[in-house]
């Protein structure tokens, strides 16, 4: 979708987890959307970045980060559903995955650009869920 350069054309996205949450966080979306212009209440930089935030996390993060730093390191690699036990490796995972991720979200194109990516957390402290948040950066 990147490579088509469609990704700003789209009203939702959802690509991980299973196909039930999927496909519920993406008919979620767009009901929110349709409902937001048909009432005049739609906040479009609202929606614009939860569909960024779906596109970096379930692609940027789940498919390419999580899974690269996993296979480079094997610290990281136990830690799908296992919380860290050390601090500091978790640390050095969060750094790494949080400077990775925003080489990838970099690497989309397009409104990709005008997020960045900050924050980014374990809530959990395994790799399996990542939270972060993504704030507009100045178009031009």
């Amino acid at each position: 979708l990147a490579e088509a350069g469609v990704l700003d054309q789209l009203r939702a996205y959802g690509g991980w987890n299973t196909a039930g949450n999927t496909v519920g966080s993406v008919v979620a979306a767009v009901v929110a959307h349709t409902a937001g212009e048909r009432l005049g209440t739609l906040d479009p930089v609202a929606q614009e970045r939860l569909r960024w935030h779906r596109v970096v996390e379930d692609y940027g993060y789940q498919a390419v980060v999580r899974t690269e730093l996993g296979r480079a390191d094997d610290r990281y690699a136990a830690h799908i559903s296992v919380p860290f036990d050390d601090a500091d490796v978790l640390d050095e995972y969060v750094e790494a995955a949080a400077d990775r991720l925003a080489a990838v979200t970099a690497e989309l194109g397009g409104d990709a650009r005008r997020w960045e990516v900050r924050g980014l957390r374990l809530p959990w402290r395994r790799t399996f869920e990542v939270d972060f948040d993504l704030v507009p950066q100045p178009v031009g």
